[in-house]
């Protein structure tokens, strides 16, 4: 029987998982943290953190930088493939098409939006 481990996803964040896999990649933590607009320190910390939150070490420190463990090897493998599904995602959502007619603002109150008035003044959010 397989020992399910309880985890809270809510810790597992991209930054931290697409260090692992920089890590992975260049094999240094040194190489990583700049690839990922971290600070070695903030890097090493986030690193360890991620190690923390899934209860497995994922790298070898070695003299010569970073060697996968194999929980290292599967955490960076399948980030690698989150990450580019994430991409995916973020392209089609912005290549979908955008609403067609009149759209209508509801919050109690009838009040109708201009599309055009909308591309010509997109939202910061």
């Amino acid at each position: 029987m397989k020992l399910r481990v309880s985890l809270n996803i809510a810790r597992l964040d991209l930054q931290s998982l697409s260090l692992a896999v920089k890590c992975f990649e260049t094999g240094s933590l040194t190489s990583a943290a700049p690839l990922c607009n971290m600070s070695l320190m903030c890097a090493s910390r986030r690193l360890q953190r991620l190690e923390e939150h899934l209860g497995v070490p994922l790298f070898y420190r070695r003299k010569w930088g970073l060697e996968p463990t194999q929980a290292g090897l599967v955490v960076s493998l399948r980030s690698i493939e989150m990450l580019q599904l994430l991409d995916r995602l973020i392209t089609d959502a912005v290549a979908a098409p955008g609403p067609i007619g009149d759209v209508y603002e509801n919050c109690g109150r009838k009040k109708r939006l201009s599309l055009l008035n909308a591309e010509q003044n997109p939202s910061p959010y």
